[in-house]
């Protein structure tokens, strides 16, 4: 069933229409089966035909002609949101509707509460609404303002499972709403069931003392799960005092019914919301993609340097050398590199070389044959082999043991490897980038760098500046990866606060780009709405950490050496911060750290912190 809702300048209602295998004919005449009093109308003006889950409409020569959308078409599908002009009306597509449980639900509505007409209209609001979360406040309001209750609320399952405040009357997470309709509300949940609470004071399974507590006055109550054929959304829930009225088995069955169908719109928006976020994070990637240089970002003076060095260095097959601090984004620019050259069809093989060991290294880089050392059951290629026709890319190459540099350096000079193990020599060939982040001139003055490999590794260099000395590429940046991160994960957010861009630009960011796409990230992951807010960032405002170079080095400096001890140091701090902050709103709190309360409970008593809110 299709509901269309028909405007013009003398009347207006909304008319649920059903259309079967019969047309539905347009028109001014009388024998029309939507007969309209609009003199600009032709008398059989248009026909509305149904093919499978499709709508088209067809021009039947009117005078006037067709509209749709603003342009003029003899015939045309149809779909939700479209506006079709007919002479001086309008008929507009609202919904797309379950027929049997929009009937059942305006069936079940008693006299005493609206009349079908009335309650029709109602229905159709919730049809309006783009979001899940319209559609369950609107469905609230109208609830709480047909049964006659004093409170109500909506509960959804969040992506973390919790369940979450998306809509309320008279209820707030300050109000402690799960603790007072905590008892109800699960078991409407763990037995997928109405519940019906006449009197809170003489229901059985409510008369623990907790309970009653938070009922001080007795309430009737009603609560339904948000439930469609394949999942459990949510619940909503109204109650009010008993001295207004009683809920009785009419009044459960009418909000039963009316819930079933919500649950229905609710999951129809999120699989339209994906479609259209999905749609819009890959429109945005794509845009991106068409850049030169997709991988760097920026539009400041360091990413116009770094887009000159690429491009000279790229066509040429010499070695380069890429220094930064960690996290600036060197194996990107190395990706770049490749990416631009003429081995762009080869493989880009990377060897992260840090803290490995001398044998480690040696049995990634040369590979080995069966048997070359204890637990070599089978033959292996190394990384050397994997990227012959393409680019090898080492990271942090100051860190490979004086040992692997001889060997380095004669695969350099000869293009040539044996495995461990192995008598044959394989030839190779590979275009060698390295990237490092300690001063490798220093590193061949104290004799941990060989100065001949060292030469033949920096034919040609590229330097990145950090994050913080780059501040205008901040922004883009953060775009960029907002639109990656949504598109990845079917997120409809596409921008940031105000609030969230000042305190983007204002941190240092010790971590660089690293810890920027991890920002960025997280707040994907825990942003409900289509804007970053601040509240979401994993920056604290204020502290030291964000401030400046000199509250770095303080906050790093006061850490234990033993890691378990600095990672119990950090996690007290960060909480601490988050207090402060918060003004001790643990709410607030909860969902800045990505935790639940109780979780940030054990968490705060483990490192002594007072949990007392103001």
């Amino acid at each position: 069933m299709w509901l269309i809702k028909f405007e013009n300048s003398n009347q207006k209602w909304c008319q649920a229409i059903k259309l079967g295998n019969k047309a539905l004919v347009i028109g001014r005449g009388k024998e029309c089966d939507l007969a309209i009093n609009d003199n600009q109308l032709s008398r059989k003006h248009a026909v509305i035909e149904k093919t499978d889950d499709e709508l088209t409409i067809r021009d039947l020569g009117s005078t006037s002609g067709t509209l749709i959308n603003g342009e003029k078409c003899l015939q045309s599908a149809i779909q939700e949101g479209d506006e079709i002009a007919l002479g001086s009306s309008t008929l507009r597509v609202v919904a797309q509707l379950p027929e049997a449980k929009f009937d059942a639900a305006i069936e079940k509505a008693p006299a005493t509460f609206l009349t079908k007409g009335d309650f029709q209209l109602f229905l159709s609001t919730l049809t309006k609404s783009d979001s899940p979360q319209r559609v369950l406040q609107n469905l609230l309001s109208g609830l709480v303002s047909t049964l006659g209750a004093e409170r109500g609320f909506v509960l959804m399952k969040g992506e973390d499972k919790d369940m979450q405040l998306v809509a309320a009357h008279q209820v707030t997470e300050e109000t402690e709403f799960i603790a007072v309709s905590k008892t109800v509300y699960e078991k409407a949940l763990s037995e997928k069931e109405n519940v019906l609470v006449p009197n809170s004071a003489i229901t059985s399974w409510m008369a623990d003392t907790r309970t009653q507590a938070h009922y001080p006055q007795p309430r009737s109550i009603i609560c339904a799960p948000l439930s469609d054929t394949k999942m459990t959304y949510g619940v909503i829930y109204l109650d009010r005092p008993i001295n207004d009225g009683v809920f009785d088995n009419e009044t459960l069955e009418f909000f039963s019914s009316v819930s079933e169908y919500a649950a229905n719109l609710v999951a129809s928006r999120v699989i339209r919301n994906q479609l259209s976020m999905m749609s819009q994070r890959l429109e945005a990637y794509t845009a991106l993609s068409d850049e030169k240089y997709k991988l760097v970002v920026g539009e400041g003076e360091a990413a116009a340097d770094l887009r000159r060095h690429l491009d000279a260095a790229a066509p040429q097959d010499v070695s380069v050398l890429i220094t930064g601090e960690t996290g600036s984004g060197k194996e990107v620019a190395a990706r770049a590199l490749h990416k631009q050259s003429k081995r762009r069809t080869g493989p880009f093989i990377p060897v992260h070389c840090a803290a490995l060991s001398e044998e480690i290294i040696a049995a990634e880089l040369f590979g080995h044959e069966k048997g070359a050392f204890t637990g070599a059951t089978d033959a292996r290629i190394g990384r050397f082999e994997m990227a012959s026709g393409g680019t090898l890319f080492l990271d942090e190459v100051g860190d490979i043991p004086l040992g692997i540099q001889v060997k380095l350096l004669r695969v350099l000079q000869d293009r040539a490897i044996t495995r461990l193990g192995g008598a044959t020599t394989i030839p190779v060939d590979f275009r060698l980038v390295c990237a490092t982040n300690i001063d490798l001139e220093e590193a061949v003055r104290e004799g941990t760098f060989r100065k001949d490999l060292y030469y033949r590794i920096n034919v040609f260099r590229i330097s990145l500046r950090p994050l913080r000395e780059r501040r205008e590429d901040i922004l883009p940046l953060a775009n960029y990866f907002l639109a990656d991160f949504a598109m990845q994960m079917g997120r409809r957010v596409s921008r940031f606060s105000k609030e969230a861009e000042q305190l983007l630009v204002r941190h240092s960011w010790p971590g660089n780009v690293r810890e920027l796409r991890n920002a960025i990230e997280r707040a994907v992951v825990f942003e409900l709405s289509d804007e970053i807010s601040a509240e979401n960032l994993p920056i604290v405002k204020g502290s030291g950490l964000s401030t400046s170079a000199q509250g770095d080095d303080e906050f790093w400096g006061s850490l234990p050496h033993n890691f378990e001890e600095a990672c119990d140091c950090f996690h007290g701090r960060f909480f601490e911060l988050l207090i402060k902050h918060y003004d001790r709103n643990m709410s607030a709190v909860a969902r800045a750290a990505g935790v639940a309360r109780s979780t940030l409970y054990r968490h705060l008593s483990k490192h002594g912190l007072d949990t007392d809110e103001e």
